[in-house]
C-alpha cells in the first residue's frame, strides 16, 4: 500500500482551576488518518499463470477516543472536551486494460475497505456561583473508498491511449468491491448550580429569628441562594462519504472467461448519540441544556459494464447492495 500519513494530537487540558473562584478547562483529542492501498497489474504489464490470479488491496482502520473534562467552583465553572477523528483513504485493485493478462484458473480483483470508529466526549461542570457551563462535541469525518476494476489506471491523469490489453481465463472471473462502515459518535455533559456556603450559613453578627432565618443590617434572607444559571450543550455528528465500485469499462477486453461476476457491497452500522443534563438547586436559579446529533451519509455503490467487451461461456452476475443500520438520538433535561 501507499505510505501512510497519521497526524495524533493526545487529550491535553488547557487549564483546571478547580476547587477555587473559577474553574476553566478543556480538553481535546484529534486524530487525522490518511492513508491508501493500492494492489495494481499496470499497463503494458504481461502476467501469465497456470493457476490463479488473485489481485487484492485491502484498507482497515480501528479507532477509539475518549476525552474528557471535568472541575468545580465557587464562582464561574467552565468545562468543555471535544473529540475530532478524520479518516481519509480507500482501497484500490485493479487490471490496467493495457495490461496483457491469462490465467489457467480464476481470476480475482477484490477491493475491501474497513473503519471501524468510536468517538466519545463528556465534559461535566459543578458552581457553587452564579454561572455553570459544560460542553462536549464528537465529530466523525469518514472519506474513503473501495473499487475494484479492470480499466484505464491511470491516478496522474496522463493516459490518452486507446486500450490495448486483454483478460483471458479458463476459470471464472470475480471483481469484487466491499465497504465496511462501523461510525459512532457519542456525547454527553452535564452542568450543576447549588448553593454557596455563603448563601447558606447565617452570618455571626446576624439575629436569630423564631423561624430559623438570619437577618443583617435589618435585612432577611432565606438562606437557600440567589440567582445562578446551569448551562450543559453537546453535540455528536457523524459525516461519511463512501464509494464502493465494481466495474469493467475504459474499453477494457476480457476476451474469455467462464462464469463473470461483478459485486459491490456496503455495509453501514452509525451511531450519533447526545445527551446533557442540567441541575440547579438555586432558589431564582436557571437550568438550560441542549442535545443535537446528526448522521450525514453520502457516496456511490455501483457495478457495472461501461465501454467494455465481455465475452463468456457462463453467467453473469451483477449485484449492487447498500445495508445496515442508522441510529441518531438526542436527548436533554
Amino acid at each position: 500500500g501507499d505510505p501512510r500519513d497519521l497526524h495524533s494530537f493526545p487529550t491535553r487540558r488547557s487549564s483546571d482551576l478547580s476547587g477555587g473562584k473559577a474553574a476553566i478547562g478543556g480538553s481535546g483529542n484529534i486524530i487525522d488518518i490518511r492513508e491508501n492501498a493500492t494492489a495494481t497489474i499496470r499497463g503494458d504489464s504481461v502476467v501469465k499463470s497456470e493457476s490463479t490470479i488473485d489481485v487484492k488491496a485491502e484498507n482497515v482502520n480501528h479507532l477509539v477516543t475518549v476525552t474528557e473534562a471535568g472541575g468545580s467552583s465557587d464562582q464561574v465553572g467552565v468545562e468543555g472536551a471535544v473529540s475530532i477523528n478524520t479518516i481519509t483513504g480507500g482501497a484500490v485493485a485493479a487490471i490496467d486494460d493495457d495490461a496483457d493478462v491469462d490465467a489457467g484458473g480464476n481470476i480475482s480483483v477484490e477491493a475491501k475497505g474497513t473503519a471501524k470508529t468510536i468517538s466519545v466526549a463528556g465534559g461535566v461542570v459543578a458552581t457553587k456561583g452564579q454561572v455553570g457551563i459544560g460542553f462536549a462535541v464528537s465529530l466523525n469525518t469518514i472519506d474513503t473508498d473501495a473499487s475494484a476494476y479492470i480499466g484505464n489506471y491511470d491516478p496522474l491523469q496522463q493516459d490518452d491511449v486507446p486500450a490495448l490489453g486483454q483478460v483471458s481465463t479458463d476459470g471464472s472471473l470475480t471483481v469484487k468491491a466491499t465497504s465496511s462502515n462501523e461510525i459512532g459518535a457519542y456525547s454527553v455533559t452535564g452542568a450543576l448550580a447549588t448553593n454557596s456556603t455563603a448563601q447558606t450559613e447565617v452570618p455571626k453578627d446576624a439575629q436569630e429569628t423564631k423561624d430559623g432565618a438570619g437577618s443583617v443590617a435589618g435585612s432577611s434572607g432565606s438562606g437557600k441562594g440567589t440567582f445562578g444559571i446551569a448551562v450543559s450543550g453537546d453535540a455528536s455528528v457523524n459525516d461519511i462519504t463512501s464509494d464502493t465500485l465494481a466495474y469493467i469499462s475504459d474499453g477494457a477486453t476480457v476476451s474469455q472467461a467462464g462464469n463473470a461476476t461483478l459485486s459491490a457491497t456496503n455495509t453501514l452500522a452509525v451511531n450519533a448519540l447526545a445527551g446533557a443534563v442540567t441541575i440547579s438547586t438555586q432558589q431564582e436559579g436557571n437550568g438550560l441544556a441542549g442535545s443535537y446529533s446528526q448522521n450525514t451519509l453520502g457516496g456511490t455503490t455501483a457495478a457495472y459494464l461501461d465501454d467494455a467487451s465481455l465475452t463468456i461461456s457462463g453467467d453473469l452476475d451483477m449485484d449492487a447492495q447498500v445495508n445496515g443500520e442508522i441510529n441518531t438520538i438526542s436527548a436533554s433535561v
